[in-house]
């Protein structure tokens, strides 16, 4: 099914956002004591460019969502789910739906009270 498929897609990208902030600043420290102590010419500059990547991901956030987006698309009409879909609670159920075209993405059970 489509959200079985999709499934990795969505666990690596909570991952990935969820840990970017901590990953990307232990690999900028890693790059700056590689930087240090490092005497080959090329190898300083590619921990010099490892600096400059990762400080503009810290600077741009958004590339996350922009790299997933092609993976949260409608099943149906193809919509991306990260700008088109519509949240609405029925009972103690979550039901996340395109709003595009109404087809029906997630069902959550999410009990207001246990």
């Amino acid at each position: 099914s489509y959200l079985n498929s999709t499934s990795k897609y969505i666990s690596d990208y909570k991952k990935i956002t969820s840990r970017s902030k901590k990953y990307e600043r232990h690999i900028s420290e890693k790059a700056s004591d590689a930087i240090k102590y490092v005497e080959v010419p090329s190898k300083q500059r590619y921990f010099e460019r490892m600096q400059a990547v990762v400080k503009w991901l810290e600077d741009n956030p958004a590339f996350y969502h922009y790299y997933f987006k092609k993976y949260y698309v409608c099943p149906s009409c193809g919509a991306s789910i990260f700008d088109r879909y519509s949240k609405e609670e029925v009972g103690d159920w979550i039901i996340i739906s395109c709003s595009e075209c109404g087809e029906l993405i997630k069902k959550y059970f999410a009990p207001k009270t246990l």
